[in-house]
């Protein structure tokens, strides 16, 4: 099983294949770049949806949360083959920064999406929302079978009970 985090405001610059694309064309293009490189999950950051939505994109089914005052939105892309089905991947949390479903088919994983605030942040806007995701992680996320895919853009905080580890580290 492969997973990837992808920020879409970073890949729509100027240089990248997807620059200027509408949404349904950024999605079309995504589906087959993520399956041409056989990506199995994919979280999406600063993808700026108008609406939170559940739709399918190729082989994969996508839910999205919605942006605030056009900032922001993460996105959560799991393998049609994967979810067999909608009821199988629903959202227990979806808010413009952070998105946390659980798969129920095949897999079982809670899926945690999240898109952390600038390091430009104040430390106390940076502590409060680190708290409050971390509340909510604990509240919806079982850590023996959750998966993170995030853009942090500052340091980890601490979550209780978790033990970071890094792509091929064992």
């Amino acid at each position: 099983m492969l997973i990837v985090a992808a920020n879409v405001l970073t890949m729509a610059d100027d240089a990248r294949p997807c620059s200027g694309l509408k949404d349904s064309a950024r999605r079309i293009w995504l589906s087959r770049e993520f399956a041409r490189r056989h990506f199995s999950i994919a979280g999406i950051q600063e993808a700026r949806n108008k609406v939170a939505f559940q739709r399918r994109a190729g082989s994969y089914l996508v839910l999205g949360s919605a942006a605030h005052e056009g900032q922001s939105a993460v996105e959560l892309w799991v393998l049609w083959k994967f979810v067999h089905h909608p009821r199988n991947l629903i959202i227990v949390h979806s808010g413009h920064r952070l998105l946390i479903a659980k798969l129920r088919s095949d897999a079982v994983l809670d899926i945690v999406v999240l898109h952390a605030p600038t390091a430009f942040s104040s430390p106390d806007a940076l502590s409060d929302w680190w708290s409050r995701t971390s509340a909510l992680v604990q509240q919806h996320a079982d850590p023996r079978i959750a998966v993170f895919i995030m853009d942090v853009n500052a340091s980890l905080p601490p979550f209780p009970g978790l033990r970071w580890r890094w792509a091929g580290q064992p």
